[in-house]
């Protein structure tokens, strides 16, 4: 990870660039010309700027001067159209360390000459043998809006309801509380978790997720508790648990309300004595363990319904943090979607990509009921069969309507549902096939035709 500085009057390149080199770890700050630049380098520290050579004002050549008598050490990588005629250009290559053509006709070249220059940087620096890493910068360029403001240790959005989100994973983290995450599927519980353990001081240590939901019922204790050779019938061996594998970090519980009351009572135990005691051993293991859990059900509901037991509830319930849905998060779905169209339109067509309007307001009208996961999910699937085209239309799921008053008959509910599933099934095939119909059509077993007639009904390639 290296702090990098982008600085070009230009801002789809600024937007496409950012986004690509931080997808490769990086922290990026942009500046929209030099004099902004300069500024925010002394505000840095940074590792490495890559500036356009021509921009009015204080122009890269400028630009690079200062910062080369400000340090040395920096890195420095010029954006120019005219890399073989330029003198300016030639008479730089002393002061900077390398130049990228533009038009950047494949963005991994950009990433190829960074991964140079900063071991050039750590040769400087004396750093040959170090993984790079950048200090972390300035809280004043997160302020000052250089820095994606709205972003936070990979959460995206700056509404009220996610900046108290923050504040909140922030408070719980330092401490060593068992902490409970609530909120829909899909609205980031296992990031949260994650972002609590990086920010704690059990961040060195091991970050264990089970997801409770995923395991029958009959190997749950022995996943979590492990268990001796000889405990049951299969077990030819001794297993540690994943209350040992997390030993002296952090063991995320996804979806705890679905574990088995027996399961409910061993846990509590764990969680009062902090010891476990493997499958077939009457031998205690004491444990340090941080214990996090998350529920997309209500808990309480729950526990009304004799579900869920209410001292385990409590046990778990000492902090916790409510995630909210997407769609009472105001502004984040334009923001999501506007980041994940440059982010999927550089993956898969190497630039960005625009949507249309009628796209726009279908997506800013639509429940997102699967929230950010399912905005990720159909925004990729959109992008990639766009062919590097703005994106038309949005392969949107009919919110499930579960009234059966709203169909007459058996015959039109059923109609109903398999369309629906038959549209789902093609999307998801065609995206696996890189949007190519043939090869779609000989993996699901129908003819080309067939395949071209559906999706146009259905809208897939619109």
């Amino acid at each position: 990870m290296a702090n990098i500085l982008l600085v070009d009057d230009d801002p789809e390149t600024l937007k496409s660039c950012g986004l690509y080199l931080k997808s490769r770890g990086h922290n990026i700050a942009c500046a929209k010309n030099g004099h902004e630049g300069f500024r925010i380098f002394q505000s840095g520290p940074f590792d490495l700027i890559v500036s356009d050579l021509v921009m009015e004002g204080m122009d890269g050549i400028n630009l690079l001067e200062k910062v080369k008598e400000s340090d040395p050490h920096v890195g420095f990588i010029i954006f120019t159209a005219f890399p073989s005629v330029s003198s300016a250009v030639r008479s730089l290559k002393s002061l900077a360390d390398d130049y990228v053509e533009k038009p950047l006709l494949n963005i991994d070249d950009l990433h190829a000459v960074v991964k140079v220059v900063l071991k050039k940087v750590q040769a400087r620096m004396g750093r040959e043998n170090e993984d790079h890493a950048g200090t972390p910068l300035d809280g004043k360029l997160v302020a000052d809006g250089y820095m994606e403001p709205e972003e936070f240790m990979g959460f995206l959005g700056k509404s009220p309801r996610m900046k108290e989100v923050y504040r909140c994973l922030k408070k719980i983290a330092p401490t060593d509380s068992t902490v409970l995450i609530t909120g829909e599927t899909g609205t980031g519980k296992e990031l949260a978790a994650k972002t609590i353990h990086e920010l704690s001081p059990r961040k060195k240590r091991p970050f264990v997720a089970v997801n409770c939901a995923a395991i029958p019922v009959s190997i749950f204790e022995s996943e979590l508790f492990g268990h001796e050779k000889g405990a049951f019938t299969s077990a030819d061996k001794t297993r540690t648990g994943l209350f040992e594998e997390a030993e002296g970090g952090t063991l995320f519980l996804d979806e705890i309300g679905e574990i088995s009351p027996e399961t409910q009572v061993k846990l509590l135990r764990v969680i009062q004595e902090r010891e476990v005691r493997r499958v077939g051993d009457s031998h205690p293991i004491n444990i340090n363990v941080r214990i996090i859990a998350s529920s997309n059900k209500d808990l309480l509901e729950e526990i009304h319904r004799k579900n869920f037991r209410k001292d385990l509830y409590y046990r778990l319930n000492v902090m916790s943090i409510h995630l909210p849905p997407l769609r009472e998060r105001e502004g984040d779905i334009r923001l999501l979607m506007q980041q994940f169209l440059s982010r999927f339109g550089v993956k898969f067509h190497g630039k960005g990509i625009d949507m249309a309007v009628a796209a726009w307001k279908s997506a800013l009208a639509y429940p997102w009921p699967g929230n950010v996961r399912e905005l990720i999910n159909v925004l990729e699937r959109a992008v990639l069969l766009a062919d590097g085209r703005a994106v038309t239309s949005l392969p949107l799921c009919a919110p499930v309507d579960t009234n059966a008053a709203r169909w007459s008959t058996f015959k039109e509910a059923k109609q109903h549902w398999l369309e629906r599933f038959e549209r789902e099934f093609i999307l998801d095939k065609v995206r696996e096939n890189g949007g190519n119909i043939a090869a779609t059509a000989k993996a699901i077993g129908l003819d080309v035709k067939s395949v071209w007639r559906k999706v146009k009904i259905y809208g897939i390639l619109a």
